[in-house]
């Protein structure tokens, strides 16, 4: 009785199911009147499931491979950072869980989500109409297999933009109130294009240390990891226009008996571009 309950339930399911992919179906019965086949045809293909019964008249029923009743959707993650993909009710959490089964033309949205740090770069393989949006809805109609991309953040960095600019350094100076050596630097943009802030200008190999003379010159804003101090002389958020000149830039030095040299870095804070989506 049970296997006559499930071989009615997968018909009712077959039926449905070719009905809403728009195929035909044909019943075929055997010399006692018993269903032997519910076979279903369309255009490119044609299958059936297949009734049988031993000798004992208990029925036995065999479904097509390509008309499965359910399907698996297997999420693969790619790329250099980190993050989740969930959704399907719950069923996928990737995560741990990046394998579920759905009813055959069931809808399920994902969902991807970058860890910090990361960034989503898109969806492949079978979400890939999804793009780089992170929400995909997809309609499982067969074994999908969808790859979710995440890559490392992009993180700023400075560029030594010194050859696109001029620098000039007077002579050393004396500041007999101050009891400070010091020396005025001029940076300027040749080019036709704005330099977008922010740039700082970084002294190296220096022979005497910097000085910070309350109200008087440049005060560093920090040192790099080399331990050179260096000074914000474009914010962010402003820039160095076209053939500008930023004039006696006042930078104080200790007075020590000995000759004062240095170098001059100008740099500029660039951000990587983004991911490409898959």
């Amino acid at each position: 009785m049970q296997r006559i309950i499930q071989a009615i339930l997968i018909l009712g399911v077959f039926f449905c199911a070719s009905i809403a992919l728009g195929v035909s179906v044909e019943f075929t019965y055997d010399q006692d009147g018993r269903l032997t086949q519910a076979g279903y045809s369309e255009p490119e293909k044609s299958s059936a499931i297949e009734y049988q019964y031993d000798q004992d008249s208990n029925l036995e029923v065999r479904v097509p491979r390509g008309f499965e009743t359910e399907v698996t959707l297997s999420i693969e993650k790619e790329g250099s950072g980190n993050g989740t993909v969930t959704g399907g009710g719950g069923k996928i959490d990737c995560g741990a869980n990046c394998t579920a089964t759905f009813d055959i033309n069931q809808e399920v949205v994902l969902t991807a989500t970058p860890d910090e740090g990361s960034e989503f770069a898109g969806w492949g393989g079978g979400c890939e109409e999804c793009g780089a949006d992170a929400n995909c809805t997809l309609v499982m109609d067969g074994n999908k297999t969808c790859k979710a991309g995440f890559e490392a953040a992009a993180t700023p960095s400075w560029q030594d933009i010194t050859e696109m600019v001029t620098t000039n350094r007077s002579r050393t100076l004396y500041d007999r109130i101050h009891r400070a050596f010091f020396v005025l630097i001029d940076v300027g943009n040749p080019s036709d294009e704005a330099l977008s802030g922010p740039i700082r200008m970084v002294l190296t190999d220096l022979t005497i240390p910097v000085k910070t003379i309350d109200g008087v010159g440049l005060t560093p804003d920090g040192v790099t990891d080399d331990g050179d101090p260096y000074f914000i002389i474009v914010p962010e958020g402003e820039s160095l226009a076209a053939g500008e000149m930023l004039k006696d830039l006042r930078v104080n030095f200790e007075l020590q008996r000995k000759r004062l040299n240095f170098g001059i870095r100008i740099e500029q804070l660039v951000l990587p571009p983004s991911p490409v989506p898959m």
